[in-house]
Parts: C-alpha cells; structure tokens; sequence
C-alpha cells in the first residue's frame, strides 16, 4: 500500500514567498503610509491621498481626543517604559485598568501585551497533557502558534471544518472517554470572511457533554458589539461568562490601544495564569503611554458613550450591506460585522482588483494564501466610523465597477467565483450579440497517459526536473491503476501548448486523485487524524488536482516565457483545469 504525501513545510514556505512576492511586487502589500499626520479616513500610499477602508480600528478610538490625552499624561508621569518584569513590579497603571476591564467584563482579567502573549501565556497553563485540543479550521493562526507549544508536553491535538459543530460533536461522542477535557478553540468574528462563531450552539454543546471547554478569541469582536463593548462573544452570553469558557480579547482594534486579555471563568484558571503564565514573567510590559490610552478607553467603554458609536457604526454596516445588495458583488458572509469579502477566486484577479482601486484612491486589504485557501482568494473590506456615508458610497461605486473590469481583464467570471466559495450562483445573462472569441495562435493538447506524447520532448522540457521523466510517469500511471482502494487509483492528465511552428509554450501534468485535507496541517494535528483514520480510513479526505502528483516533487510545470503567449497560453491552461475540476467534482486545484 502507498501512502498519500505529507507536504513538506519548505514547500510551503516556498509557495507562500512566491505568492507574496507578486503582490509585493505590485505595490499593494508591505507599503508604508506616507503621511504626517493620520486622522483614520484616508492614507497616502505611493504619493497618492486615498479612502481607508482597510482598518481594524472599528470605532477609531485611536483618534479619539481622551485616548490621545491619556496616553500624553502616561507618558509624562511614567516616562517612556517600564523596564521590570511584572513577577517583581508592575507599571501604577496595570492595576487600575484590571480593575476597569474586571469591571467591563465581571470577570477576573489577566492582561498581556498582545493577543498572541494572550495566547502564549494561556494556553499552556491551563491544558495538560491529559486534554485533548481541536481546533476550528479558520482559528487565528496566533492561536494555532500557541498550541504548538503544547505538542511538547504531549497534547492531542486536532482540527475540524469550520464551523461544524456535527463534526464537532461527532468526535466527542468518540474520544470523551479518553481524555478528561475536550478544548474547542475558535475566533467569535473571523478576521477574513467576518462571520460570526455559533456561540450559543457552541454553549449547548458544552452544557451536553462536560468534558467539552470552550477557547474563544474574539480580537475582532471587541468594542463594536456588545455591553460596555465587550465584544461579540459576550453579547451572546446574556447571563456572563460562560462557566466552561476562556475568552480572549484586544485592547487594540476596536479598543484603540494596545493588549491582549485573557478572562475567566473562575478565580482558580485565573491564578494560574497570572501566578506564572510563561511571557507574563519574561516579557516586557506594555509601555505607559499604551497602558494609559486603554485607560482612557477603558472609561468610555463604561460610558454610555460607547453605545453612541455602536450604532453609529452599525448604521454604516447596514448602509454598505444595502450599497452591496444593489450590485451582484459575491459578497462571501452577509451579516453585522464591519468586515466584508468580496471573492475573486483567483491570485491575478484579486491583485488587478486592488491595484485598481488603490489607483483609484480606494485602500482595501488583499485576502490571500496562507490567510484564506488558494482557491479563496479575495479582498477584505473593513468599515469604520471614520468612513463617511459619502466615502462608503464612493468605495462601493468604484468596488464595483473596478470588479467588473477585472472579471474581463483577468479571464475570471463570477460563476467561477461563486463555485470556489460555494455560493448560490446569479442567473447569467445572455447578450444579444455572442461573444467574439478571437483564435488563439498556438493548440492546446490534453492527454491521460504519457504514452501519447514523444519521449524525447517531454524528457527535454520537464523530465529532467525530477524522477517524472518519460519512463518514471509511466511506472506511476501503472502504478496507481486497477487498485481496489480508491486512494491508489488515480487519474493522470497532461496539457501540452504549441505554437504554430510546433514549439512547446507549455507543458505539465497532474493527478485526479483522493487526498488528505490535513496535508497543510502541522504533523501533530495529522498525526491525531491518523489515529481516526485506523478505523474511519476515509476521515477528511476528499478528491483533488494536483498539478504533479502525490508522489513527486519539483518544478512540475514548464512555461517558455520567451514566447510572445506564453500568459495567455497559461491562462487557457487554467481554464481547462477549472472545467476539469468541475467535470471531476474536485474540491480544489493544488498547485
């Protein structure tokens, strides 16, 4: 029997550098603001003034004048730092903001430096090695960073589909017999898609099975929603914190500081963390002027002031929801939060997308791998009360028309979109007038077995990248053939682009093939999902492209770049690989 392939993580690594290097490249990530003062409405990127629609700072409280004031005042009573660990002293102003954040929350409160301390301080001193962690697929990867930790004192840990509380339960009823806790960890509001965690469902879950715990961050609910802008989480907590749940929050984003909280249900897990939670006692502390802007934040919060800009922004929220409804926009989640996505499914078009509107005096944020699934490209959007009615509208205008001319630039079309992020589809529109289709100046051949094509010019383009020469290729295609396990049986296809005098533009090939959706997994979660797997074989696998193969590694594709087609050869390429994955019901292309 063979096994399907792990993916190595310098692949990875790889692949991710490549990706980001292109958009870098682009002018539309790593850019720096190149203005002397900000007031959160507009940016100045590359010599140009444009409208910010990429903040997390929902409220502004950034910008708000007692924020910046007590920030001043810190600095000037305290100086610049407080250069102790807090195991000996902590900064004056530590213990009166936990009293103001205990008071928010009605809950005892063990401050960091940033969520992902938050996370690091946490974590490893609640859960043992008698627990067992699963993760939601999209949890923040600060969260997932914390958990590696815990691969060293011998923690099981897992992951699940998003959201899916049956598959959830379904491992419960399996495993609440081998470990003494079971920790669910998911965000409250997702940072790209903005949807929301199914709390209450999640509760009822709990409240069904006691060894279930719940591990919830909710960094990008905070301050918008919520009593005394606690947060998503909590507004679905009427009665407070739940008893089986830690909840994470941020004094930045919405809060308009800087922090991360760590609160609890019970005086016990609070001690715990806060006696010796690991960066607690060898990180520096937040600085003073940090500590008195989350202060002064901190009052409002307890103000009825904060309930002012709830709906203040929520009246943005519904503003732009409204603008959205109007275009046929794939707006990926439609709910209350202040982040939207729009998918563009692909790297080319989400990256012409931004540039565009960047060009066009609008700032919106990139959505790209390893942040969201290759196929699941897109751009996040963010509203603020720092955005205008008027500036909403202009960035919805010109969202949608930049789209619409990026569909055509790029090849894409909305219907592929909505397939990647499984949408229901828009009736298409049919012109009076067909489209012309000019004739492309090269042919594009498609194989299932390399015995179709000429040894030696295969041998000469790609066999010599690795062990998928001529005769390597068809020792797999034999293989993996006329198996009874559905895994060992896979489906070869090989494109080949010509010009008009015979010289190849293009060359690759890939396998249809049943995979491992843990593949991009760290070894722990898939050697747990191995464990399942001893008696559900099948346990989340599911059918896929993958250019190359599960076998090989290397360069698996050859493009002649000094051929005046060689892009639209590619693009005609890729065409032909998304039709495939819909005659194939694949779940993605992997490429």
């Amino acid at each position: 029997e063979i096994n399907m392939a792990k993916i190595r993580h310098n692949n990875i690594l790889d692949t991710v550098d490549s990706v980001l290097s292109v958009s870098k490249k682009k002018g539309i990530i790593h850019l720096h603001a190149q203005d002397q003062t900000l007031d959160g409405q507009t940016l100045t990127l590359n010599g140009k003034q444009v409208l910010h629609f990429g903040t997390c700072g929902y409220l502004g409280l950034e910008h708000h004048p007692q924020v910046k004031a007590g920030a001043i005042d810190a600095i000037v009573r305290y100086g610049t730092q407080f250069p102790m660990s807090r195991t000996y002293i902590s900064n004056p102003l530590y213990s009166e903001l936990e009293a103001l954040v205990q008071e928010m929350y009605q809950a005892p409160v063990v401050i960091s430096k940033n969520c992902t301390l938050s996370h690091l301080t946490t974590i490893p001193s609640i859960i043992r090695s008698t627990d067992l962690i699963i993760l939601d697929h999209q949890v923040h990867a600060s969260v997932q960073e914390a958990v590696k930790k815990m691969l060293t004192q011998g923690v099981t840990v897992e992951m699940i589909r998003h959201n899916n509380l049956e598959m959830l339960e379904d491992r419960i009823k399996k495993l609440r017999n081998k470990y003494d806790k079971i920790w669910y960890m998911a965000d409250g509001v997702y940072s790209m898609y903005g949807d929301f965690a199914p709390i209450k469902d999640m509760i009822a879950l709990a409240e069904k099975y006691e060894q279930l715990y719940l591990y919830v961050d909710d960094a990008h609910g905070m301050s918008w929603a919520g009593q005394h802008g606690t947060g998503y989480v909590m507004s679905q907590m009427p009665d407070g914190l739940y008893r089986k749940m830690i909840l994470t929050a941020n004094l930045g984003k919405g809060f308009g500081a800087c922090g991360g909280l760590s609160l609890f249900p019970n005086e016990e897990w609070y001690h715990k963390v806060n006696t010796f939670g690991g960066p607690l006692t060898f990180s520096v502390q937040i600085e003073p002027a940090t500590l008195g802007a989350a202060l002064a934040s901190a009052r409002i919060h307890l103000s009825d002031e904060i309930y002012r800009y709830q709906t203040e922004l929520q009246q943005k929220i519904a503003y732009f929801n409204e603008l959205l409804q109007k275009t046929n926009l794939p707006l990926v989640h439609e709910n209350t939060s202040p982040i939207f996505f729009i998918g563009t499914g692909t790297m080319d078009m989400g990256n012409y997308l931004v540039q565009e509107l960047i060009n066009d005096g609008i700032y919106v944020n990139l959505a790209t791998f390893p942040a969201v699934p290759a196929k699941n490209i897109g751009i996040r959007i963010t509203i603020s009360l720092n955005n205008s009615l008027e500036a909403i509208k202009t960035m919805a205008e010109k969202l949608n028309y930049h789209f619409n001319r990026a569909l055509l630039a790029t090849d894409q079309t909305d219907q592929k979109i909505r397939k990647a992020f499984k949408m229901v589809p828009q009736p298409e529109i049919v012109n009076a007038a067909p489209k012309y289709t000019p004739a492309q100046p090269f042919t594009v051949k498609c194989y299932t077995t390399i015995e179709k094509i000429d040894a030696t010019l295969w041998n000469k383009h790609l066999g010599h990248q690795g062990m998928f020469d001529h005769e390597g290729l068809k020792f797999l295609e034999k293989s993996f053939s006329g198996h009874p396990q559905p895994e060992n049986n896979w489906d070869f296809k090989y494109y080949l682009v010509e010009d008009a005098l015979g010289q190849v533009i293009l060359m690759t090939f890939l396998v249809v093939a049943l995979h491992k959706e843990d593949m991009f997994a760290p070894d722990s979660v898939s050697r747990a999902i191995e464990q399942e797997r001893l008696f559900n074989p099948y346990y989340l696998t599911s059918t896929g492209m993958i250019l190359g193969s599960l076998f090989t590694e290397g360069n698996h594709l050859f493009v002649d770049k000094n051929s005046p087609h060689w892009q639209t050869a590619l693009k005609v390429v890729l065409e032909e690989l998304y039709r495939q994955q819909e005659k194939s019901n694949a779940s993605n292309i992997m490429f």
